[in-house]
């Protein structure tokens, strides 16, 4: 089995983590831990913490394994520079091309749009189209590092892999408790306002899958990197992830109705606010994500766990009472 260096520890590289562990017992893992607090529970999951101060040493972590899963902040360009540097320098001293696993997300085909509303002719971005994915620029989010990894992939001293995922929900099954995007942007400013809220008509569109979905995706793709050098090029190495799609307005009410089912809030539903009352997160929630999860398909992926909204009630239940009442 392949050495492996997994970058991330939380909602995702955390669930990665335990599921790869599951997968293949005798997978060596080490993993990139940012608190020495949490090397007990890491060494439980089955893999070695390690903790970095430099990121010339995470370079090195990186030389030194097979394949690299990047977790991490999909926006840390310096943190990917590292692990580019180290997976080049293995590659330069005749000891074989690594893998890289990177993980970004599907805000990066955000269209910018500002007033909620839904556009039927909009672009759709596919995976299964080289061209859509040539087209990421450094400007788009994400984009700046997406484009240095593709290139890198490009250049050959690394097989490189990308894992785009929606919005992820979910009961988060990795040995470390992180908050989900629901909670930090959702969840949170509701109670604290006393109402949920969308942009507009609330008829733009949001993607989302559920963690077990996203999970199997990246085992997929990590067991695709297992066969040997790819027989395609960095652009066609690009998975999408994401599982279903819902209309703002229904992810804010469903979001409006289970806060006030359990007692947080006293006003059920959502309301419609302007671009500039949504405060910092306006451009988020007020903009279409429209893309496909093809290339997933294509490897027998298929989602199979309950919608978002359907799962909305449990997960902000179970965050609350990780959390604490606010």
């Amino acid at each position: 089995m392949p050495s492996v260096f997994l970058v991330g520890v939380g909602f995702i590289g955390g669930s990665l983590l335990v599921a790869l562990k599951r997968e293949y017992p005798d997978l060596e893992v080490t993993a990139l831990v940012n608190s020495y607090y949490d090397f007990d529970a890491i060494r439980e999951a089955g893999a070695t913490p390690i903790h970095a101060d430099r990121y010339s040493e995470v370079a090195t972590f990186s030389e030194n394994a097979d394949v690299v899963i990047n977790a991490a902040s999909s926006d840390d360009l310096p943190l990917t520079d590292a692990i580019l540097r180290g997976m080049k320098s293995r590659h330069d001293s005749g000891r074989g091309t690594g893998v890289l696993i990177h993980t970004s997300g599907t805000m990066l085909f955000s269209d910018n749009v500002s007033n909620g509303t839904f556009d039927p002719y909009a672009r759709i971005w596919d995976d299964t189209k080289e061209e859509d994915i040539r087209a990421l620029t450094t400007s788009m989010p994400h984009g700046h590092v997406d484009v240095p990894v593709l290139k890198a992939g490009d250049e050959g001293y690394v097989h490189t892999y990308i894992v785009t995922p929606s919005n992820v929900y979910g009961h988060q099954f990795g040995p470390l408790w992180r908050d989900p995007v629901i909670y930090r942007f959702f969840v949170t400013p509701s109670i604290r306002r006393g109402y949920s809220i969308y942009v507009g008509e609330g008829s733009n569109v949001y993607e989302t899958i559920h963690v077990n979905d996203l999970i199997d995706i990246y085992l997929r793709v990590f067991k695709l990197s297992l066969e040997g050098p790819p027989k395609t090029n960095a652009y066609q190495r690009y998975f999408i992830a994401t599982a279903r799609r819902h209309s703002w307005k229904d992810v804010m009410t469903s979001i409006g109705d289970a806060l006030y089912d359990q007692g947080h809030i006293k006003t059920p539903g959502a309301q419609s606010v302007s671009f500039q009352e949504a405060g910092r997160l306006a451009r988020f929630m007020a903009s279409n994500c429209n893309c496909l999860a093809k290339r997933a398909a294509e490897l027998g992926w298929a989602p199979k766990e309950k919608s978002y909204v359907e799962a909305i009630g449990l997960d902000i239940e179970e965050a609350l009472a990780r959390e604490g009442s606010l």
